[in-house]
């Protein structure tokens, strides 16, 4: 194999691992483990500090997050889970 053929070939592969979804696990571990932290005082940033701890990167874990706060129920949103600082 060239070096030609190795650049288009780990191109291809990069490519294929974007398409790979990233963010669904989080959003359903989240939803699974972490739902009731989301509700506690800073609890946006302790659960993004435990999905971090876990390896995974900080924008598919603003995604997943995001994804959860736009699925809870209206009043649970008022309690003050999407306006806490980052």
């Amino acid at each position: 194999m060239t070096e030609e053929e190795g650049e288009v070939q780990a191109r291809q592969v990069m490519e294929e691992l974007e398409d790979i979804d990233q963010v669904g696990p989080i959003v359903a571990l989240v939803k699974k483990k972490y739902l009731s932290k989301l509700r506690e005082c800073q609890g946006r940033q302790k659960v993004a500090a435990a999905l971090q701890r876990r390896g995974y990167g900080y924008d598919e874990i603003r995604e997943a997050l995001a994804q959860v706060l736009e699925e809870l129920p209206e009043d649970e949103e008022e309690d003050g889970l999407i306006y806490d600082s980052e």
